[in-house]
């Protein structure tokens, strides 16, 4: 599963933007977890948390993307992929995003 998403995320078709903004994921009934944004595609990006998510769980993310001088807050249903150790202890968790939607990704499309 992971290296399919990993695969799907660096082929051309649908390639990674970097992105650093702020976010906050929030469980289902649970409180928010900070999270900083590195890099995103149209099927999900990656962010950086200070502890481990489990895999499978799902969260609402709310996140900024910029675009022309405006800042579009956008809040999706994400699924976690991954979540591995960095070198600097933080860890990176892939995120993938549950349902597809043509404003987000036209969005992310804009980002260079």
């Amino acid at each position: 599963m992971i290296a399919q998403v990993l695969q799907e995320s660096r082929s051309s078709t649908n390639p990674r933007k970097t992105l650093r903004s702020r976010g906050l994921l929030v469980p289902a009934g649970g409180a928010g977890i900070d999270v900083r944004t590195v890099d995103i595609t149209v099927g999900g990006l990656s962010v950086m948390a200070n502890d481990h998510l489990v895999v499978g769980s799902r969260y609402a993310l709310t996140f900024a993307i910029p675009r022309r001088g405006t800042l579009y807050i956008l809040t999706a249903e994400v699924a976690v992929v991954y979540s591995t150790q960095s070198a600097t202890r933080d860890v990176r968790v892939g995120l993938r995003f549950v349902m597809p939607d043509a404003r987000r990704a036209e969005l992310i499309a804009g980002l260079h």
